[in-house]
């Protein structure tokens, strides 16, 4: 996916990094704002154990029940994988007549696809999997002879991050936790 969003130009390639590590950290807030699980983030996972080798560096009281212990993290049932399988970015920009001039009008759009897949830790297996869709636009008009700089797409990217991690935070509570009738 990432050859992909290369070829479609820096732009596109640098919005794809973007939401993704914009939809990690958020995804991480999502599903531990749901209440019913114990997240421990991959992406944090390395920060954890070096708060864990200071703390038992010497500088720290060993008999405080509060300080960490290496190899004594909690285990886990399930871990979830979100992979993009598919994206574009696509810009379409256009010259207009307007009430104050000509205009440049300019639609950014993308689409983006990813498969969440939910492992059981425990046997190593698959236990289950959804594919989450995103799809966002956003147009910018902008008054041929002024200068803008900077792309008003930034809050897509922001909105596309938010909705890929809700979407698939609500598809991991309906796999793990779902709803009783």
């Amino acid at each position: 996916v990432m050859e992909r969003a290369d070829a479609e130009g820096a732009v596109a390639a640098n919005a794809l990094l973007q939401i993704v590590e914009g939809a990690d950290a958020m995804l991480i807030d999502a599903v531990s704002a749901l209440g019913q699980f114990e997240v421990v983030g991959a992406s944090d996972l390395q920060r954890i154990l070096d708060a864990q080798d200071v703390q038992e560096s010497g500088l720290y009281d060993l008999d405080d029940p509060q300080t960490a212990r290496s190899m004594e993290l909690s285990g886990f049932p399930y871990i979830a994988v979100l992979t993009v399988t598919n994206y574009s970015w696509v810009v379409r920009e256009g010259r207009f007549a307007g009430p104050a001039g000509d205009v440049n009008h300019i639609i950014e759009s993308v689409h983006l696809q990813a498969a969440l897949k939910i492992y059981d830790v425990e046997r190593g297996t698959l236990f289950d999997t959804a594919v989450v869709e995103v799809d966002d636009a956003y147009e910018t008009e902008i008054l041929v002879g002024t200068d803008q700089r900077g792309s008003r797409a930034m809050p897509m990217i922001g909105a596309v991050s938010r909705q890929l991690a809700t979407d698939a935070a609500v598809a991991v509570m309906d796999s793990l936790a779902p709803a009783k009738v």
